[in-house]
Order: structure tokens, then sequence, then C-alpha cells
């Protein structure tokens, strides 16, 4: 175990989860991910070496591989390995990482949009628009609906800037409507659904997010 930690401990699997055979005859490593592409390292009867991207873990994928590398040499596995990891997961991995971080908020604070802790949900959401990470605009508008739902009038500014100094993914993702509504006290007009109304959206929104995950 000790010798593949030390042998494997640099690379970056990008979101994936290794497994190690330890077995010295056969080399074999697998990485999964939660898209279901696996990338498996093996050694074949005749010493080669084959390292294999599948699209899917089902018969599909295993009839056909995204690409297969086959050489001989022991000491090329680690950097083939990375390479073949970079190329296949570097685009992907922003995006699974900030579904992750999603997922784990949506986990930690549940539906019960109104009841969270405001000052918590203030806290992570300045935190992270000092320098929000690619692709999180479905973080930040989770922050920003459960700051709408907890919070009060005083919190429309942190909102507004979620919406209009971010970039325009995220400012696309936030509800002009939540801003009108903390300012003018949550009543409902021609242009603006009541607070009730926008919080039983939220929560219909979020439930629906919930079952995508689980689908997928």
């Amino acid at each position: 175990m000790a010798q593949w930690d030390n042998e494997f401990n640099d690379i970056d699997f990008y979101g994936g989860e290794a497994f190690f055979i330890m077995d010295d005859s056969q080399d074999m490593v697998e990485v999964r991910y939660r898209d279901g592409m696996i990338i498996d390292v093996g050694l074949d009867s005749d010493n080669i070496y084959n390292i294999t991207v599948l699209g899917s873990d089902d018969s599909e994928g295993t009839a056909s591989p995204l690409c297969v590398v086959k050489f001989t040499e022991r000491e090329k596995l680690h950097d083939k390995l990375q390479e073949l990891i970079v190329r296949f997961r570097e685009g992907i991995h922003e995006h699974d990482e900030n579904e992750s971080r999603t997922a784990e908020l949506l986990d930690k604070y549940g539906l019960d949009f109104i009841n969270v802790p405001a000052g918590e949900i203030r806290e992570l959401l300045t935190e992270e628009l000092k320098s929000p990470a690619e692709g999180s605009s479905e973080y930040i508008r989770l922050l920003c609906a459960y700051l709408f739902c907890a919070g009060g009038k005083e919190d429309a500014e942190l909102i507004r800037k979620a919406k209009y100094t971010t970039n325009m993914d995220i400012g696309a993702m936030i509800d002009k409507e939540w801003l009108t509504s903390l300012e003018n006290g949550g009543i409902a007009d021609d242009e603006t659904r009541s607070r009730d109304e926008l919080i039983a959206d939220i929560v219909m929104y979020y439930m629906d997010y919930e079952d995508r995950l689980q689908w997928d």
C-alpha cells in the first residue's frame, strides 16, 4: 500500500476516486467519476500496460472505449495516467466540483430556506464573491436564494453585488424579483410576485434540483 501511495500521491485525479489493486503482477488502477467515466490501468498477459478510458460504466462504454493507450515501460505509468486524466477531465472537473459544492451546501442547510442561519450564509456569499470559482453560478445562486429567504432588506445590497458585479452567467441565475421583494417588504405588484410566492418557487426549484442530482 505504501509503495503505491508514494508513487501516485502527486497525481491530480480531477475529482475522481482512485482504487488500487495491490497485485505486483497486474499493477491495476481504476479511477471512477460521478458521471460514469472510468479510467482503467491494467497489465495484460504480454506484459503490456493498457490505460483505457470508458465513457460510461456499462456494456456500451466497455464496447466503445474513448481511448486506449498501450506501452511496455513501467516507468511511464505515472505520467501516462496523469496525461490521460488531464486530457479527458480538465474541463469536466470544474463543473463536477462546483456541482458538488452546491449539493453539499444543499445537504447541509436543506430546504427549510426561511430558517437557515442568515449570518453564516452572508459570510459564505461574501467570501465567494471575493474570487468566484469558475462555473460557480449555481452555488452562488443557492447562497443568494438562502439569503433572500432568511435575510431582510439589508441583504439586498449583497445579492445585488452577486447579480451585477460578477459575470453574466452568475447574474442571469439570480432573480431580479428577489431584490425588488426585499426592498418593498415582500409585497406583490405588477412586476413582482409576493415574498411567499417567490420562496415557494425557490423551494420547488431546489426540490427538482435534488431529484436531478439523485438521478445523475
